[in-house]
């Protein structure tokens, strides 16, 4: 997962990597998941339900992530 976002994300995104089974435990603006289990229902910030109609492709997230 980490060189996935390194090379498409840049080494910048890195530095704001995290990754965790406990999603709940992170305060972040953005979670990108592809299930509301693990904590994601308790983020408190925006989850990016990766792999539905909204999101169903990598190429989704990064045009709405970079707008």
């Amino acid at each position: 997962k980490r060189l996935w976002v390194e090379k498409y994300l840049g080494k910048n995104a890195i530095k704001k990597l995290t990754l965790t089974h406990n999603k709940h435990l992170i305060e972040a603006d953005f979670i990108i998941d592809d299930t509301k289990r693990h904590g994601v229902e308790k983020f408190k910030g925006e989850h990016i339900h990766f792999g539905q109609q909204k999101y169903p492709n990598w190429n989704s997230v990064i045009k709405y992530l970079t707008k």
